[in-house]
């Protein structure tokens, strides 16, 4: 998996929670996923060293546990 298709799936992941306003940004070290919800900012930090399979679940599951702390999604929701 590239990192443009990881990007791409993490940005379908915040789309298909109705989060359409979004920007990746370039860290010292690694991406930046930036995004609102209720009008607060929130951010998700992703690695770009390995593009695996299972890893791309992993950057998935761990976006749902911020949407989920920012109250973008409930727990039943996945």
């Amino acid at each position: 998996m590239s990192r443009r298709a990881l990007e791409d799936a993490l940005v379908a992941e915040l789309q298909r929670h109705g989060i359409t306003g979004h920007r990746i940004t370039r860290g010292a070290k690694h991406p930046r996923l930036n995004f609102e919800v209720d009008g607060r900012r929130q951010f998700f930090v992703y690695s770009t060293t390995t593009f695996d399979g299972p890893i791309r679940q992993t950057f998935i599951a761990e976006l749902r546990r911020v949407l989920r702390r920012a109250g973008a999604i409930s727990r039943g929701d996945a």
